[in-house]
């Protein structure tokens, strides 16, 4: 299990992350070092100096110093130390399973997908994490919409590249409608 729960929160035990690229025509004659901090911006300059040092910062497969100059079709990528960011310690209810889709409630603060410094802390990684049964007999999650990390709601997310394919169409055509419903809790302001 990645996951830590404290204090309201689900934590991710910090892990080892690659991120990989192949070499872009515009990136051609640069320096690797010049490279990475463009393109990851979460990366400081102590930190890559560090993933030098030991070694993390790849091309090919071959540890390389920080003025090392890309060609075109070599791969690069560096090794890095993962802390992602909290979400709050709601369990993501399965509302419903059958053979084509999963319904689930995502709770607030929990993004539906990877994406910047979530990865393990989104819903998507999560029921693959909690739940592989979902995954069994060459199953898959795929999802069909999407709802903004701090919002809550159902979520349909599709168990075959088909059905994901027929409910996007239907999305596009209108078959399907989402409804947002909002519950506001009003305050009365007094001015002196």
């Amino acid at each position: 299990m990645s996951y830590v729960f404290s204090q309201g929160f689900r934590l991710v035990i910090p892990y080892l992350d690659t991120c990989r690229n192949r070499v872009k025509a515009a990136w051609v004659g640069r320096k690797i070092e010049q490279v990475v901090l463009e393109h990851l911006p979460f990366v400081s300059e102590q930190i890559l100096a560090c993933a030098f040092e030991t070694r993390r910062v790849l091309v090919d497969g071959e540890p390389v110093e920080p003025s090392h100059s890309l060609s075109l079709g070599q791969t690069w990528e560096m090794i890095f130390h993962r802390h992602e960011t909290e979400v709050l310690d709601t369990r993501v209810e399965i509302l419903h399973v059958d053979e084509d889709l999963v319904v689930v409630n995502k709770p607030p603060s929990i993004p539906v997908h990877p994406i910047g410094r979530f990865r393990k802390n989104s819903v998507d990684m999560i029921l693959r994490e909690e739940h592989p049964e979902l995954l069994a007999d060459g199953k898959c999650l795929k999802l069909v919409h999407r709802l903004d990390r701090l919002v809550s709601g159902v979520l349909v997310i599709a168990r075959t590249t088909e059905k994901a394919a027929l409910f996007h169409k239907h999305l596009q055509q209108d078959f399907i409608e989402k409804e947002y419903v909002a519950r506001v809790k009003a305050r009365t302001l007094t001015f002196v």
